[in-house]
């Protein structure tokens, strides 16, 4: 599972639930102005990841975020496929010039097993990326 310490480098921890990770990387992050790490749903004014919360059955699991890297820089395009070939990453996918990467700690599994079926399509890429939007559930008192 990817780690960083301050969350400046290629790819950075968009949100985590692992709040020790968060901890971590914050106030480093704020110091230096760099993207803080959001991790609970209280910082998140209530919103809640119930599609990746249901995938990773009560495991930590992680967004990252990386800006597709030129063909010259090398070091930040290993550190992307290094993410990509890690055997907790679940699902990304690219927006515009943005790579999405959703890691689940202890993954190594296919969403096959789980149930869910894949096809190629019109709609695919704007589906996946419902996948990993957070949704409000305040009207929803029994998800807590």
């Amino acid at each position: 599972m990817f780690s960083t310490n301050d969350n400046a480098g290629h790819v950075r921890i968009n949100f985590t639930t692992n709040v020790a990770l968060a901890d971590k990387i914050n106030p480093v992050a704020m110091t230096a102005e760099k993207p803080k790490v959001i991790s609970t749903p209280v910082t998140m004014g209530g919103y809640r990841y119930p599609i990746l919360e249901d995938m990773a059955q009560g495991r930590h699991f992680q967004i990252l975020k990386a800006r597709i890297a030129g063909e010259d820089d090398t070091e930040a395009q290993e550190m992307i496929d290094a993410v990509l070939d890690d055997s907790d990453t679940a699902l990304s996918y690219v927006d515009a010039a943005t790579l999405t990467v959703v890691q689940i700690d202890g993954w190594n599994e296919k969403l096959g097993d789980h149930g869910w079926t894949i096809w190629a399509g019109q709609k695919s890429f704007k589906r996946i990326k419902t996948m990993v939007r957070p949704f409000r559930l305040a009207d929803c008192p029994e998800r807590q």
